[in-house]
């Protein structure tokens, strides 16, 4: 069936193709933040990004599950690449926008769709292959799996 992708994924593809992440063994933390200048550090507060001039970080929790910690990553990120610094200034209303902002982003860029092709996503057992592939929980590929078919069967509706 026919995917089709929205802006905040064609962010994310070319995002990754320009830094030469182009599947799912090079997606890690490390690669992904090495790549585009953000240091990574490890705290045992609540995972949190941070942003003076042209230096950035993002702090993930320790005690995070690794997978969860993924998440986290990308979520953050997503607040370095799509915010702007001194947002906590900001009213509530563009605070609230720019945190579902960076949440979308995270669900796109956590296991973007067109790394997906080499995984039968009909296979009985390709949750856990996802899971365990792109390092993200169970959860997680059970929401994008079915927003996936969802998309699809919308297109097949959309072109009948």
């Amino acid at each position: 069936m026919i995917y089709t992708h929205s802006h905040r994924e064609e962010f994310v593809f070319n995002l990754l193709d320009q830094i030469g992440i182009n599947n799912y063994r090079d997606m890690s933390e490390e690669e992904v933040a090495y790549q585009l200048g953000i240091f990574i550090n490890k705290t045992n507060k609540a995972s949190h990004c941070q942003q003076s001039g042209r230096f950035r970080a993002i702090y993930l929790n320790i005690d995070l599950d690794p997978k969860q910690r993924r998440l986290e990553f990308f979520h953050e990120l997503g607040h370095l690449l799509r915010s702007i610094p001194g947002a906590h200034l900001l009213p509530t209303a563009l605070k609230d926008f720019m945190e579902w902002d960076a949440q979308h982003f995270e669900f796109y860029a956590a296991m973007p769709y067109k790394m997906m092709d080499e995984f039968d996503l009909n296979d009985p057992q390709v949750v856990y292959h996802l899971s365990d592939s792109f390092c993200v929980p169970e959860s997680y590929v059970i929401k994008k799996l079915q927003f996936i078919r969802e998309k699809q069967a919308q297109y097949q509706l959309l072109t009948k």
